[in-house]
């Protein structure tokens, strides 16, 4: 019994429910009203920006802006956005290999000659956030 007890206080201890957070996302400065927003949202420097997100969406432009909420664990993210102004599903880019279509990061981190590192784009999400980027 006394066992019990002890693994019941231990496992009391190192349990730490998972707290929920809103991010908002506010899409600012599209050229058009045409084609669509790509998001993707990511959790570690590996990935980011082109491997493989955490969690990807299309959004629907209204107005020259895009926005979405989603509900995401505590923990550190960065977004990468594009205006998908074709509906092509891909990010245009000249022969040079410099993006035709416009597009942005969380902390509105800047692209010099590649994209931002995670470290510049990283927010850390444990409160209800709201992320405003906008597209170059």
């Amino acid at each position: 019994m006394k066992l019990l007890i002890l693994i019941s206080i231990f496992m009391s201890s190192i349990y730490k429910p998972v707290e929920i957070f809103e991010l908002t996302v506010e899409i600012q400065n599209l050229t058009s009203n045409s084609g669509h927003v790509m998001l993707a949202i990511f959790n570690t420097s590996e990935s980011f920006p082109d491997g493989l997100a955490k969690v990807q969406i299309v959004i629907d432009i209204k107005d020259k802006k895009g926005s979405t909420v989603f509900k995401l664990p505590e923990g550190n993210y960065a977004i990468a956005v594009y205006h998908d102004s074709n509906d092509n599903k891909k990010l245009d880019k000249n022969s040079f290999g410099i993006p035709k279509e416009s597009y942005g990061f969380s902390n509105n981190a800047i692209a010099r000659f590649s994209a931002p590192s995670f470290e510049d784009a990283k927010f850390t999400l444990n409160k209800n956030t709201i992320q405003k980027i906008d597209l170059n």
